[in-house]
């Protein structure tokens, strides 16, 4: 699938007009899912928009207090797992000085030459990989079974690296889904981890499961050029 992702870029600040509208859209039942959670950040802005009678499966390696976040949505499940292409019990996982590199896959030397600024302000620190560890990992489809789920509103992958690989694990329940939002690096010769997605890779699969993009973001200050790409279902 060949598009111009100019045509369809928000470059405005936020969250865009057209993103807003999708979760008007969102009724009592409704499940949405955030694979790679992290802090729950991205959650917090939904729970502005959204009813308070939402499934919210949040899945993610690192077990995330909610404490400090508005109540809105249904917490209660969480899955303490990596997703990925197939069930598995011991998978590496990537453990960095700032978790939201985390990763299943290597980082490449271009992220381990970047810095970040730490919230408490203490100055930009560089990235370093800290530890491995054993990770269990999990397909969407077979979390998805296993919670009794019958359709999905909208999956949100921030998987560092492999959201592809994310969005492809829904396997047969890919046609039970409405929107699919995931991030991802923009220059395949100046990748965050080897072996990461490629965009036009992901153009393509998505299109043959089914969902069209129709909106891109760029993010400007990530170390590496990165965006977001947001599919609806093709009508």
């Amino acid at each position: 699938m060949q598009i111009d992702l100019s045509k369809i870029e928000y470059t405005g600040e936020g969250w865009s007009d057209l993103k807003k509208e999708i979760w008007k859209q969102i009724i009592p039942g409704s499940v949405v899912i955030d694979v790679g959670c992290n802090r729950g950040w991205w959650m917090q802005s939904v729970n502005r928009l959204i009813p308070s009678n939402i499934e919210v499966f949040r899945i993610g390696v690192d077990p995330i207090s909610y404490s400090d976040r508005d109540p809105n949505g249904n917490f209660q499940v969480f899955e303490h797992c990596a997703v990925g292409s197939e069930n598995k019990e011991n998978v590496e996982f990537y453990i960095f000085n700032e978790p939201g590199c985390n990763s299943l896959l290597e980082p490449t030397e271009e992220l381990l030459n970047t810095e970040f600024v730490q919230t408490q302000g203490n100055g930009p620190q560089p990235r370093k990989l800290m530890k491995t560890q054993k990770v269990p990992q999990r397909t969407l489809e077979s979390i998805l079974v296993n919670n009794n789920v019958e359709s999905v509103f909208y999956v949100k992958t921030d998987c560092q690296g492999t959201d592809l690989r994310v969005a492809e694990s829904l396997g047969t329940f890919a046609g039970k889904v409405e929107y699919i939002e995931m991030e991802i690096g923009l220059n395949p010769e100046s990748a965050f981890y080897h072996n990461s997605d490629i965009v036009q890779h992901a153009l393509d699969k998505l299109d043959e499961m089914g969902f069209e993009p129709f909106e891109y973001s760029f993010f400007p200050f990530s170390p590496l050029p990165e965006g977001e790409l947001l599919f609806k279902r093709k009508q």
